[in-house]
């Protein structure tokens, strides 16, 4: 009975802090570095800033499971496959799935198409369908937009830019819940020829600012680690990549200071041209 009510109390305030914070990145690699991942051209640049997909050159699928909390009330699951279009951009599909309690649930479907403006510069957005369910109204759903750019603005340095639902869409009337609109602007550069260090900052519609930061140090060819901070809410994370030409293996782990820690796994797959 304890367990149950300590499982309950969690889902209220992790679905208010969801709803209030959460952008709806994924990807293993982008827990590892506190989200702080505009500037990446990964596969799960559909997630995190679609405008970087036109830098991706092959047809990618990968699935994304995270635990909060050590919690299986709290899991969270996504989906996401690239389609280069020769030399007409870059498709993308994404789903995601928080938390299938009785009590609360949610999930998103993105359609996004990403497009290079030039060699060094690229723009994408997002079209999103959002159902949301609670044992008090039911399921609902909702649509938002998201847009991006990424521009190499030489060979160390990178910025991204991306804003997540800019038409102040709600989740739902019943409740008039708003889906909160995020403002984000990240930059990486290159230390060193086995260093990248990167530094974002995101202001939201209705917390304040919060900076992160994060530094990728490749080990070896096929070996790469990530560890990081974020300011709002404060905690650290922790994770290891694992490459070859058609695989990509990542592990996440965040610290949170009360909730405890949050694994996180992601299997990416990259079809040959």
């Amino acid at each position: 009975m304890k367990k149950f009510l300590f499982v309950v109390l969690i889902i209220l305030f992790y679905q208010s802090l969801f709803a209030q914070y959460d952008n709806y990145s994924a990807g293993a690699k982008s827990k590892a570095l506190s989200d702080a991942s505009l500037t990446f051209s990964n596969l799960w640049a559909v997630f995190n800033n679609q405008a970087a997909m036109a830098f991706s050159d092959n047809k990618a699928i990968g699935v994304f499971a995270e635990n909060k909390f050590g919690l299986k009330e709290l899991n969270t699951g996504a989906l996401a496959f690239t389609y280069p279009l020769e030399k007409a951009g870059v498709l993308g599909l994404s789903i995601y799935s928080f938390n299938q309690s009785v009590l609360f649930s949610r999930q998103k479907f993105g359609l996004a198409y990403a497009l290079k403006l030039g060699n060094n510069f690229s723009s994408g957005m997002q079209l999103n369908l959002i159902r949301s369910f609670t044992a008090e109204y039911g399921s609902e759903f909702s649509f938002c937009g998201e847009i991006g750019l990424y521009f190499k603005m030489n060979e160390k340095t990178s910025l991204g830019v991306h804003v997540f639902n800019p038409t102040s869409s709600r989740y739902n009337k019943s409740n008039n819940e708003r889906i909160p609109t995020l403002m984000r602007i990240g930059l990486a550069y290159q230390i060193s020829e086995n260093s990248i260090l990167l530094a974002e900052l995101e202001n939201s519609s209705i917390n304040s600012f919060n900076f992160k930061g994060g530094l990728v140090y490749q080990i070896s060819e096929r070996l790469s680690m990530q560890a990081s901070v974020k300011s709002y809410p404060f905690a650290s994370a922790f994770g290891l990549e694992i490459s070859t030409k058609k695989i990509n293996i990542n592990l996440a782990l965040q610290f949170h200071q009360v909730l405890d820690i949050s694994p996180g796994i992601s299997l990416d797959h990259y079809f040959e041209k």
